[in-house]
């Protein structure tokens, strides 16, 4: 890996669950934003700008309040689905994160313990060298998101159902955000579906053939050798529909 990865600043992932259900209530980003700042449990300014600016970086870059989660959120008023919507924005951004959980823990099944040396070894590929801090940001991060569990000073990977909802929602956001015909190969080469802890191949496609069967989408089919689905709605009328799988 010869790209540098920035380290990521503190999780901030409370903040952030806080910072997405209030956005829901506001038409202006600049009130939200004042509301934000003002309402962060941290005890100083400094602290609650600063903390803020992190939140407001990974799950509103562009200024805006038509934001995924937001948009999630708002219709579907869903902890779980909120959650797995959050992690796919965090880790999209935060590529350090994202590239551990791509290449490195999704190779590992629920109740699984990490080996330390698995966290040392990607961290030495990406900087050359390991610096305690930089582990234990890391793990810190997977912990806050549900990555990881702790337990006797040792690290294991939680047991957990993937949402199939938040799937659809994010394959619609990705692939389809107007009705369209996408190659399965497409969507198996995305690493999303890897962040919403699917653990194959397979189960990605069982669930497609379901949200075939429950008319989420129009199609499933393998047509010239070809595996691909055709969708039936837009990912704004999927979101508006609350749409459930």
């Amino acid at each position: 890996m010869t790209d540098k990865l920035s380290i990521p600043s503190d999780p901030c992932w409370k903040e952030s669950i806080f910072a997405i259900k209030s956005s829901s209530r506001f038409g202006s980003f600049e009130n939200f934003k004042r509301y934000l700042i003002e309402n962060l449990p941290q005890n100083s300014l400094k602290t609650k700008k600063r903390y803020a600016s992190y939140v407001l970086a990974r799950f509103f870059p562009n200024q805006s309040l038509e934001q995924l989660p937001t948009m999630v959120w708002r219709s579907y008023h869903d902890e779980n689905i909120l959650e797995d919507i959050m992690r796919f924005e965090f880790l999209k951004r935060e590529r350090l994160i994202g590239f551990f959980i791509e290449r490195k823990l999704s190779a590992f099944a629920p109740g699984n313990l990490i080996p330390k040396e698995v966290f040392l070894d990607y961290l030495t590929e990406v900087y050359g060298e390991v610096k305690p801090k930089v582990v234990s940001r890391v793990t810190e991060i997977l912990r806050s998101l549900g990555y990881l569990g702790h337990n006797n000073r040792k690290y294991f990977i939680p047991s957990t159902v993937p949402n199939k909802t938040s799937f659809l929602i994010i394959l619609h956001y990705l692939f389809a955000k107007t009705i369209q015909t996408v190659a399965l190969k497409d969507i198996e080469a995305d690493p999303f579906w890897k962040y919403l802890r699917i653990p194959n191949r397979q189960s990605l496609r069982q669930i497609l053939k379901e949200a075939g069967a429950n008319n989420l989408i129009s199609k499933y089919i393998i047509a010239d050798q070809l595996e691909q689905i055709t969708t039936k709605y837009s990912l704004k009328k999927f979101i508006e529909r609350k749409l459930i799988l």
